[in-house]
């Protein structure tokens, strides 16, 4: 489901979103109750189905927004639906695209079950605030699937796992959603990659 931030960036336009947390916050505010209950709604009837629930919150990111903004009027709504939530007795995971390690603290506090996190961010420094709390997925750069090399996919695919791969709670994955013009040759790098440096007996220390 999409987050309320998103929501509301396509209801009234990105920019004159954010124009608006200055110009008039209280519109922002209002809208926020809206789309957050706009979400709860969606949400409700993903769980009738049994299905697990995943918010994506493209919009919230520290690559558009600034930390103060998510912290004022986008975090109470993100942790008003996570405690919605909980109540349900259902995990919320989360995606957020492009930069977030501004944030990363703040959106580890919310309580959810695991956070997907883009190429840009810092998977290590999001390894370290979590402290395998929460499940991490993600971060190998969707571009490598677009032009990248076997041997930089391989890289990737390796680090990625060397820094968060260590006591679990990690899911190795594209940072994003694949570009239209990806390749399955390089879908298939990727897989190959995976299977073979996810095996727990070649998976070595933080501190190798």
């Amino acid at each position: 489901m999409t987050g309320p931030w998103t929501i509301a960036t396509g209801l009234r336009g990105a920019q004159e979103l954010i124009f608006d947390t200055v110009d008039d916050p209280s519109f922002v505010e209002e809208l926020m109750r809206f789309t957050t209950e706009v979400t709860k709604i969606l949400g409700s009837k993903i769980i009738e189905t049994g299905l697990a629930l995943t918010m994506g919150e493209a919009a919230s990111s520290c690559s558009l927004i600034s930390p103060t903004i998510y912290r004022h009027f986008i975090k109470p709504h993100h942790q008003e639906i996570v405690d919605f939530f909980r109540q349900k007795k259902a995990g919320l995971s989360m995606h957020v695209c492009g930069y977030i390690d501004p944030i990363m603290g703040d959106l580890n506090d919310l309580g959810i079950a695991a956070l997907s996190l883009d190429s840009p961010s810092s998977l290590k420094r999001m390894v370290e605030i979590s402290q395998k709390k929460i499940v991490l997925v993600g971060n190998v750069a969707t571009s490598l699937f677009v032009n990248g090399t076997k041997e930089e996919m391989e890289a990737s695919v390796k680090e990625s796992i060397r820094v968060a791969g260590l006591g679990g709670a990690y899911i190795i994955s594209s940072g994003c959603e694949l570009p239209y013009n990806a390749t399955l040759d390089r879908v298939a790098l990727f897989l190959e990659a995976a299977k073979e440096h996810g095996q727990t007996e070649r998976i070595p220390s933080l501190s190798t």
